[in-house]
Order: C-alpha cells, then sequence, then structure tokens
C-alpha cells in the first residue's frame, strides 16, 4: 500500500523550487531538457506529460530505483544500495551542466539537490511503500512536467 502524505508533496516542491533557482541564477543560458518547449504554448501539453512522465520520469526512475538500488541493495542492503544509486543519480543531473557552464557551484549544488532528492526516492519507495517505484515515478513525472509547463 502506498504511503503518500502532504510531506511527500512538500519534499518534492522544496526541491523543484530549489533547482529552478539555482538553474536561472547560475546557468548563464543554459536550458534543461525540458527548456524545449519554451513557446510552444498549450498545445505542447500532451508532449509536455510524454516528456515528464515517461521519457525522463518513468525511464530514470526504472533504472535507479527500479534496477540499480534494488540490483545492489540485494548484495550489501539498502543503504548501499541507495547510496550508490543517489551519487549516480546526482551526477547524471550536475555533471552536465558543470561542464556546460564551468562553473563549479552549478555542478556541485545540481549534483547535491537532485541526489538528495534520488536517496529521499529511495527511502520512500523501499521503506514507505512496500518496494514500488511509482511513488517516485509520480514525483519525479510531476516534477518534470511542471518545470517543462514553465517554458511553454
Amino acid at each position: 500500500m502506498v504511503k503518500y502524505n502532504s510531506y511527500n508533496y512538500q519534499c518534492s516542491g522544496s526541491y523543484g523550487v530549489l533547482t529552478t533557482i539555482l538553474m536561472t541564477a547560475y546557468s548563464d543560458g543554459i536550458t534543461a531538457a525540458g527548456s524545449s518547449f519554451a513557446g510552444m504554448g498549450i498545445s505542447a501539453l500532451p508532449t509536455v506529460f510524454v516528456y515528464g512522465f515517461v521519457r525522463t520520469g518513468l525511464s530514470e526512475e526504472l533504472f535507479f530505483r527500479g534496477f540499480l538500488l534494488k540490483t545492489i541493495s540485494s548484495r550489501w542492503g539498502f543503504a548501499a544500495g541507495n547510496t550508490i544509486q543517489t551519487v549516480f543519480f546526482g551526477a547524471l543531473h550536475g555533471i552536465p551542466f558543470g561542464i556546460a557552464t564551468h562553473n563549479i557551484l552549478v555542478t556541485i549544488m545540481l549534483t547535491l539537490l537532485p541526489g538528495a532528492f534520488g536517496w529521499y526516492q529511495g527511502w520512500l519507495n523501499e521503506k514507505r511503500c512496500g518496494e514500488s517505484i511509482v511513488p517516485s515515478w509520480l514525483l519525479h513525472g510531476t516534477i518534470n512536467t511542471i518545470v517543462a509547463c514553465l517554458s511553454l
């Protein structure tokens, strides 16, 4: 049974706000993948949902929380599995922005924030929601969709 409450929404909202502030303040015109919808208007909404929930949300959750976390956890325990998937998830998000901006603060912050959120998603799935990736998929998809909608 999925245990999902307002705390989950507060965490995801805080993550989204902090990440948006950092990207806006320090990215020097570098855009996120969701920015490809800039100026397309409401007609792009179906594509934005597919992007947010399938292309990024589902694919990343299947790999990081569904495969990586579960595979490593089954061998070395939850703490190791969640830590390792966190490091890779954070690096996947922060390092490209760091390379594009040549800004160490951007690299660090946009690695740590998604990493921390990835850790939370792993904990949520495995410890609160019966080992299902559905909760983190819904959070991830919602955040990506909202960020992409901000570009419309």
